[in-house]
């Protein structure tokens, strides 16, 4: 798979056509997400698919989706997992591996979201052990829309003030304001993220798609690893948190594996201390 490609061209969609998806392509979206790499391998979890979009979207109307506002697709794939620590980043890590897949078969998506695992489970009357940690809606959308918006230089996604354009308003920090060099508050230059090779993994990663999008992250680059932290949010629940650092993790894990070496994740704080302000905490880190 192009990785850099489909997330380049990867955006929510709300407004679906209301025809079938072919069955083909959406069972092999589940086959996907079988096989998608883990951010942690050990914590069971499912994807369930729903063809019928109709009935998914009348028991989940007023129960999922922003402020109860559901949105309309003629197929949804719901995620449950054993509820284990780290469970909610790991969903957010397979589903969106499998969203790109979507993406590179011409399908559009979208996460819905939702406060209580067990009013899913009793709507949709889901006969399994397991929490539902996420609903994806898939179909094609009515409006398809030029997703990049690479400024003035051409080719150089790295460099640009990146755009994506979600209800045509959307926008990306810049790397100096999401990423520091050593220890918080100094910016890293774009000569030393060359040097390391790393500048394709984090120009990508700062287009993961964030609740509201809020692009809460930043990232302190040390000497021998990466440190992945989340601005906590009042508008931001904690499930969507968790879900906005799963996204940005794979990002990270799948053009640094495209274009150096992969990396592996791993959930808490390093050794090492940063002094980092009290509205942010760190999630993750990994070894480069």
């Amino acid at each position: 798979m192009n990785y850099m490609k489909l997330i380049r061209t990867r955006k929510s969609t709300r407004d679906f056509k209301n025809e079938a998806v072919n069955d083909k392509k959406l069972e092999g979206l589940i086959k996907y997400f079988d096989k998608a790499h883990r951010l942690v391998p050990d914590i069971q979890l499912e994807a369930i698919l729903f063809k019928d979009g109709d009935y998914v979207f009348d028991r989940l109307d007023g129960c999922a989706g922003y402020n109860g506002m559901m949105i309309k697709a003629p197929s949804y794939i719901i995620i449950v997992s054993d509820n284990k620590e780290g469970y909610i980043e790991n969903t957010a890590f397979v589903g969106e591996n499998m969203i790109l897949k979507a993406v590179e078969e011409g399908l559009d998506t979208c996460w819905i979201s939702f406060q209580s695992c067990d009013s899913i489970k009793e709507r949709l009357c889901l006969d399994t052990a397991k929490e539902v940690t996420g609903i994806i809606a898939v179909g094609n959308a009515l409006d398809k829309k030029k997703v990049l918006n690479p400024a003035d230089t051409g080719d150089n996604y790295s460099k640009s003030d990146m755009k994506i354009v979600v209800d045509n308003t959307s926008f990306r920090y810049s790397l100096e304001d999401i990423i520091y060099y050593k220890q918080w508050g100094d910016p890293i230059s774009y000569d030393e993220l060359e040097r390391r090779g790393l500048m394709d993994a984090f120009s990508y990663a700062r287009l993961a798609p964030s609740s509201l999008n809020t692009q809460p992250w930043k990232f302190i680059l040390d000497e021998g690893h990466v440190v992945l932290t989340i601005k906590d949010d009042p508008q931001i629940i904690q499930r969507e948190e968790k879900m906005n650092a799963g996204v940005i993790m794979l990002y990270f894990y799948l053009i640094s594996s495209d274009t150096l070496y992969g990396v592996q994740w791993h959930l808490g704080k390093p050794e090492k201390e940063y002094e980092i302000p009290e509205e942010y905490k760190i999630v993750s880190w990994a070894r480069l």
